[in-house]
């Protein structure tokens, strides 16, 4: 297959307000060399404008990234407190069981120590009329 050929065109000649874009008048070698500038400005342009995006986007989602841990830790303290107050509340009720515990146990050792004098003082007077009666 041979191989196709492109018909070299003649440069197309700027008009009255194109001069100062292009090039100033001349061969087409500045003409080219002019666009070729205007081109790699451009790109370096458009590249510089990506890059401020991606530097926006990444400071956004670091942001982002930091709003959502100091809600996670907000969170965290509300559950600790929460925890906190409730290990609290069990230790009171603990406290407080035992104290009930030990003053049930006080009552029971004096109803036990009432209930032996009573005893006590019944035998004596049991043995008293025992005597009297003999």
């Amino acid at each position: 297959m041979a191989a196709a050929t492109v018909p070299s065109l003649p440069p197309i000649a700027p008009s009255r307000g194109q001069s100062r874009w292009i090039g100033v008048g001349g061969s087409g070698a500045d003409g080219e060399a002019s666009d070729w500038a205007v081109a790699v400005d451009r790109t370096r342009r458009r590249e510089a404008s990506v890059r401020a995006k991606q530097e926006r986007a990444r400071a956004e989602a670091r942001l982002l990234a930091e709003a959502q841990e100091a809600e996670r830790q907000a969170a965290e303290d509300v559950a600790r407190g929460r925890e906190e107050a409730r290990r609290r509340r069990i230790e009171a009720l603990v406290v407080a069981k035992q104290q009930g515990r030990r003053l049930e146990e006080e009552r029971a050792r004096q109803r036990r120590t009432a209930d032996e004098a009573m005893f006590v003082d019944a035998i004596a007077q049991r043995r008293e009329r025992e005597r009297e009666i003999r």
